[in-house]
C-alpha cells in the first residue's frame, strides 16, 4: 500500500496482541460476545473475482465462535483516511469475493463482518448499498443486496476512552488517528504519553506509531521553512530522534557482546544473514525495534552497522517519497546533505 496512512493501520494490525485490542474497542458488545477472541489468527486471503483481478482488503481476521464449536468467521477490515460514498460497493465485492473463494476451495462458509474504520477531520454518514437505490420502486428493490457494516468513527471516542485502553500501543494508534489532522494536539498529547514512559519495552511498542507522527510532522515544518514553526513539533522530532538512537546504541552493545560469545565466523554470518535480512531490511516498515531485535539475536557489529546504513537508506527513499525535503531527509537521519543526495541520485529520485 503507498497510502501512509494505510500503511500505518495495517502495520499496528500484524500484531496480534494489538489486533484483539482494537477489536474489543471497534466491534459492536453484542457481536464480539459471539466472538472467541482470544482464537483470532490473521488470514493472509486475496480474493479472486471472476475476471481474476485480485482484490485485497487492508486486514481479514479468521476466529472461532464462543460456542466453542469448531465454527469460524471472519472479520474484514477496510481503512479510510478520506470520504468515499461508494465504499459499500468495495465492501461488497469483497465479500461475495470471499464467499466465493471459500466455496471454490470447498471449505465450510463461514460468516463474514465488515468492519470499516474511519479517521478524518469531516463528518462521514455511512452509506449501505440499498441506499442508493431508494427511488426505486419498492418491488425493486429487494433485489439489492443488503448486509450491514460495523462503522467506526474514531473521533467519537473520548480522549479518555482511548487511554483508558490497556493496550498503550493500541490507544496511542488511535490518538494519532484522530488528531492526525490537528498535528499541534497531536504532538502534545503524544509528548506526555512518552514522558510517562516506564520502560524500553513500552517505548518499543510505540515506534511505528512515532515514526509515522514523525513523519507527518516532518512534512508541515519542511512547508513552513522556519516561518512560524512549533518548537514543540520541533521539540517531538527531537525525542523521537534521540528515542530511536538509544536504541540503535543499545542493540550495537547486544551485538557485540553475542558476537564474542558465539565466535567470528557463526556471528558474522548469522549476524549479516539474519540481522540484515530478517531484521533490520524490515525494521523500519514492520516497527524498527521489533524488526532489528528478531534480525539481530545472534548479530555482531558488522552485520548492525550495515542493516542502519541499510535503515537509513530506507528512510531516504520511503520520506522523498512522501514529499520531504533534503534537509529534512538529513536531519532525521543523521547523515550528510551529500549522502542524502547520492542516495536519491542512485535510487533514480533526482
Amino acid at each position: 500500500m503507498d497510502n501512509i496512512h494505510d500503511k500505518h493501520f495495517k502495520e499496528n494490525l500484524e500484531d496480534r496482541d494489538n489486533a484483539i485490542a482494537f477489536l474489543k474497542v471497534t466491534l459492536p458488545a453484542n457481536v464480539l460476545s459471539l466472538l472467541d477472541i482470544n482464537t483470532l489468527t490473521n488470514s493472509k486471503e486475496t480474493f479472486i473475482t471472476p475476471e481474476l483481478k485480485e482484490l485485497f482488503a487492508d486486514v481479514v481476521f479468521d476466529c472461532r465462535l464462543a460456542t466453542g464449536a469448531e465454527v469460524y468467521c471472519s472479520i474484514l477490515i477496510e481503512h479510510k483516511s478520506y470520504q468515499d460514498p461508494y465504499v459499500a460497493f468495495q465492501l461488497g465485492s469483497y465479500l461475495f469475493a470471499a464467499y466465493r473463494t471459500q466455496i471454490k476451495a470447498k471449505q465450510p462458509l463461514k460468516i463474514i463482518i465488515p468492519l470499516l474504520f474511519y479517521h478524518h477531520s469531516q463528518e462521514w454518514k455511512y452509506r449501505p448499498v440499498d441506499s442508493f437505490f431508494e427511488a426505486f420502486p419498492k418491488d425493486l428493490q429487494r433485489f439489492v443486496p443488503k448486509f450491514d457494516t460495523v462503522f467506526f468513527d474514531v473521533k467519537r471516542m473520548s480522549d479518555e476512552e482511548i487511554m483508558n485502553i490497556k493496550n498503550l500501543a493500541i490507544a496511542t494508534f488511535l490518538l494519532s488517528q484522530k488528531y492526525i489532522h490537528d498535528l499541534d494536539t497531536l504532538v502534545e498529547k503524544i509528548l506526555k504519553i512518552i514522558e510517562s514512559l516506564q520502560n524500553q519495552e513500552e517505548r518499543n511498542s510505540l515506534a511505528s506509531t512515532l515514526v509515522y507522527i514523525e513523519i507527518q510532522v516532518a512534512k508541515v515544518v519542511a512547508k513552513q521553512k522556519d516561518k512560524n514553526i512549533n518548537p514543540i513539533n520541533v521539540h517531538f522530532m527531537e525525542i523521537v530522534e534521540e528515542l530511536f538512537s538509544d536504541i540503535k546504541r543499545r542493540i550495537s552493545a547486544e551485538s557485540k557482546a553475542e558476537g564474542k560469545a558465539e565466535g567470528k565466523a557463526e556471528g558474522i554470518d548469522l549476524g549479516i544473514d539474519l540481522g540484515i535480512e530478517r531484521g533490520i531490511e524490515r525494521g523500519i516498515e514492520r516497527g524498527i525495534e521489533r524488526g532489528i531485535e528478531r534480525g539481530i539475536e545472534r548479530g555482531i557489529e558488522r552485520g548492525i552497522e550495515r542493516g542502519i546504513e541499510k535503515e537509513k537508506v530506507d528512510v531516504v527513499i520511503n520520506g522523498r517519497k512522501n514529499g520531504l525535503d533534503i534537509p529534512i531527509l538529513a536531519n532525521i537521519t543523521q547523515l550528510s546533505e551529500e549522502r542524502v543526495i547520492e542516495i536519491l541520485k542512485d535510487n533514480g529520485m533526482i
